[in-house]
């Protein structure tokens, strides 16, 4: 049985004859509903479609002008000649009622996106096959539907000053950050903490501390009472476990290592006791799709209020486009985008340099070395390189202590603040991370 797709025939003739008769009602309804696929008759879609191009023509649209240019197209017989236009003229609405029939039309036409997308899933889910990764594209596709078409209504200066002055205040006030913590006070300072709705990249070669580095700032956030949804697709859950109980404890994890003193072993268990208390989860499912990740990270904000996420790392994830590795990588970046903004939270996706990049050591790193940069680099708000320096480059530190554990994080894009150079103390044994003294 086909099934029945949701539609208001009588609320669709109603909002276009206010538009018919009142100016004021094309314009609510050209902000509500854009080019008009909210109309499920695609009758209406056209008209609808002459009207807004008769107002941005600055056309009076009425009966009249509006017989006119479907006759011009050739589209009049085609909606039903001119006694039907007269009829949708005679649908006297007045504009005041326009904004509630178009979040209507909106509402129906979500509907009819949800039945053709669940329609389809069932047809691949009769296959037999990836049956949970299709349920989890079905959940994310849903979970997308809530976000399409909603539309934010403009503010004024005079609304929004009051907002961007407290903030300013409130910034000048606080010796706290706007955002989340990072853990690093030089960090913070550039970035006055993870903003919601920044998609961050961070870059290294390869074994130069970016999953440490991560674990350090999910670590960190929760320890402030930010809860953090990790998803894993290099490493097990367990193995990440290890990592942060080496970097809480002090102690050195590092296979190979398997006698410890009686002092290690406290160490070790009161930090299994403190990690136990963080809100921290993780997923270590490998190859996930962005839409697993987008669903998976909206039940974790509906289970326990996550605040902020880390994917490790960006191009173990797998885009809708298979076919194409650039505009796979493109999707995948663009989807962790979407995810930052819609769930208002900062994604912190890691990344790997491109090859070229690898074969210098003593070359800094610069953007172009993402690897399938183009995307990464336009939809990512901050992106944090980690390098290390040639030693005669350290020699020119003004830090204080061994500077061959120093590491540079490098900011070469920052959307809302500075760019620059922050120094840190890599301790390798623990896997951590420390602010560099002076």
């Amino acid at each position: 049985m086909d099934p029945k797709f949701p539609s208001s025939p009588e609320i669709e003739r109603a909002v276009i004859g206010a538009m018919l008769f009142e100016p004021e009602a094309i314009e609510t309804a050209i902000e509500l509903l854009g080019t008009g696929e909210a109309f499920y008759n695609p009758q209406h879609q056209v008209v609808y479609r002459a009207i807004t191009d008769l107002y941005k023509q600055n056309t009076p649209a009425d009966q009249i002008t509006l017989t006119e240019l479907l006759q011009t197209r050739k589209q009049l017989e085609y909606i039903g000649g001119e006694s039907y236009v007269a009829g949708l003229a005679g649908e006297i609405t007045g504009a005041a009622n326009v904004p509630h029939y178009c979040k209507t039309l909106l509402d129906k036409m979500r509907g009819r996106l949800g039945i053709s997308g669940m329609v389809s899933k069932v047809k691949d889910l009769e296959s037999g096959t990836n049956t949970e990764q299709i349920i989890s594209e079905a959940v994310a596709y849903l979970m997308g539907l809530l976000d399409k078409t909603v539309t934010k209504p403009y503010r004024t200066l005079r609304e929004i000053m009051p907002d961007v002055y407290e903030s300013i205040q409130n910034r000048t006030n606080s010796t706290k950050c706007t955002g989340i913590p990072t853990g690093l006070s030089a960090l913070d300072r550039y970035t006055d903490g993870w903003q919601p709705g920044d998609l961050i990249i961070v870059a290294a070669k390869t074994s130069q501390g970016k999953t440490a580095l991560s674990l350090n700032f999910a670590r960190h956030a929760a320890r402030q009472g930010f809860p953090v949804g990790i998803f894993s697709m290099e490493m097990s859950d367990s193995k990440l476990g290890t990592r942060m109980l080496s970097a809480e404890s002090g102690v050195d994890l590092a296979p190979g290592v398997h006698s410890y003193t009686q002092d290690e072993f406290k160490r070790l268990c009161n930090g299994c006791g403190e990690l136990s208390k963080l809100p921290v989860c993780i997923d270590d499912t490998p190859g996930l799709t962005i839409s697993q990740v987008i669903a998976k990270a909206r039940r974790m904000q509906r289970n326990m209020d996550i605040k902020m996420v880390i994917v490790d790392y960006l191009q173990l994830a797998e885009g809708d486009n298979k076919e194409n590795r650039q505009i796979e990588v493109t999707s995948i970046s663009r989807g962790l985008k979407q995810l930052a903004r819609a769930i208002r939270v900062p994604v912190i996706a890691l990344s790997q340099f491109s090859r070229k990049a690898d074969e210098s050591d003593a070359r800094r790193p610069r953007l172009s070395d993402l690897r399938e940069s183009g995307a990464i680099e336009q939809d990512a708000d901050l992106v944090i390189f980690i390098h290390n320096a040639t030693s005669k480059e350290k020699m020119d530190y003004s830090c204080s202590g061994d500077k061959e554990n120093i590491r540079e994080l490098i900011i070469p894009k920052n959307r809302n603040g500075i760019t620059g150079e922050i120094l840190t103390y890599w301790k390798k044994d623990c896997l951590t991370f420390y602010d560099v003294e002076y």
